[in-house]
């Protein structure tokens, strides 16, 4: 079976690319803290902390 893929190439305008900008920002940050927050679980307690776990 063959596989298809699209790419869609975007063209913001200039509010629109902050927004988007300001969105990847956001998740980068959100990211950056749970895994912090991962690796320091690991490290005091050795424990693991599943993804679900987590943002319950």
């Amino acid at each position: 079976m063959a596989r298809k893929a699209f790419h869609y190439r975007l063209y913001p305008s200039r509010p629109q690319a902050r927004l988007l900008d300001a969105t990847l920002e956001t998740c980068r940050l959100f990211y950056n803290d749970c895994l912090a927050e991962r690796k320091a679980a690991y490290q005091e307690r050795g424990e693991t902390i599943g993804k679900y776990e987590q943002l319950r």
